[in-house]
């Protein structure tokens, strides 16, 4: 999971990252600090990590969704 929250929080297809470009400091610590254990930060990175999904799905999409 930790390669899927990095590609997708960081990575060059990120399409949030534009919302967190002033954060980016901020983001990184709080990945390493959980991913080395020293801090859980499952909440804040669910939450961006659903921004990001929910961002894929609905507003970077080139076609309407079918209701």
């Amino acid at each position: 999971m930790k390669a899927y929250l990095y590609d997708h929080l960081t990575g060059p297809s990120s399409q949030t990252s534009g919302y967190l470009s002033s954060v980016t400091r901020l983001l990184d610590r709080l990945l390493d600090d959980h991913v080395c254990g020293r801090q859980n930060h499952e909440k804040v990175l669910w939450t961006l990590l659903n921004l990001e999904l929910w961002h894929r799905a609905y507003v970077g999409q080139t076609t309407p969704v079918e209701a």
